[in-house]
């Protein structure tokens, strides 16, 4: 989050909701604010009561506020509750979205890229608890089959997911796939390590073994040592940004639903 944010100069987490933008990090922050206004957009006139749960830097909660509407944010992150406090004057809790007993109840609990993080039915309970008779917007990826692949094991499985929602009482009146607009995020991404990470590591190596040939050897040995486990999971991670397997395995959604009325 700290590169994102100091060194990228990223003011979301999120992925980018893609256009005919620059491939590149300007294109990426362009794409990130369309995907913010777009989720705005569902959420209807202000004002209104919004809880931003897993809020992220506070851009999104931040610009709500200055439409209007009345925000609080929620993270279990402290780092993400110092971000959103220096950047406006919306409350944000801290804790996690299951354990969360607010004074009020909100119009509508957002969750941007957050659903994921959290098990089904906490959360389901949580909505029904902080936002009965409201809506709940959501916007993330879901898998298609929960499995152990790396596509696969991370993610609420769609099907299941919205079954539970609709056992709940949630009635979904908005649905929109919006797979395709998000999948240059992820190309950027492949690019920026193939362009920039590899070739930084490829020059160091050779700046090292040029400057000390006679250490090069077992520097070399103790870092790839150390570094055994960390390399193995990047390189099994790599097909999270091939966008081909992205398709296959998820597909990333926004559904608005109508909480009931009362809470059980």
């Amino acid at each position: 989050m700290r590169l994102y944010a100091e060194v990228l100069g990223l003011k979301h987490l999120h992925y980018g909701l893609w256009a005919d933008d620059s491939f590149d990090l300007e294109g990426l922050k362009v794409a990130q604010d369309r995907f913010t206004d777009h989720l705005i957009s569902l959420i209807g006139p202000a004002p209104k009561s919004v809880l931003d749960c897993g809020c992220g830097l506070g851009e999104t909660a931040a610009k709500l506020t200055s439409l209007g509407y009345d925000v609080e944010a929620l993270t279990p992150d402290p780092y993400q509750k110092e971000k959103v406090e220096a950047r406006s004057d919306v409350t944000c809790h801290l804790g996690r979205f299951q354990d969360f007993r607010p004074s009020r109840r909100y119009d509508l609990v957002l969750m941007s890229e957050s659903c994921s993080y959290i098990p089904v039915d906490g959360q389901i309970d949580a909505v029904k608890r902080v936002a009965a008779g409201g809506q709940w917007l959501v916007a993330d990826y879901f898998v298609f089959k929960k499995d152990k692949s790396e596509l696969g094991k991370n993610g609420h499985e769609l099907d299941s997911f919205l079954a539970k929602c609709e056992a709940a009482g949630m009635v979904r009146d908005y649905e929109e796939d919006i797979t395709e607009r998000i999948l240059p995020t992820l190309d950027l991404a492949r690019k920026a390590i193939d362009d920039y990470a590899l070739p930084m590591g490829k020059a160091l190596s050779e700046w090292l073994e040029d400057r000390h040939p006679v250490l090069f050897p077992p520097i070399l040995k103790m870092v790839l040592f150390f570094a055994r486990k960390p390399i193995r999971k990047a390189e099994s991670q790599r097909i999270l940004l091939d966008r081909d397997a992205y398709r296959q395995a998820r597909r990333y959604a926004i559904f608005r639903f109508a909480v009931p009325a009362e809470a059980d």
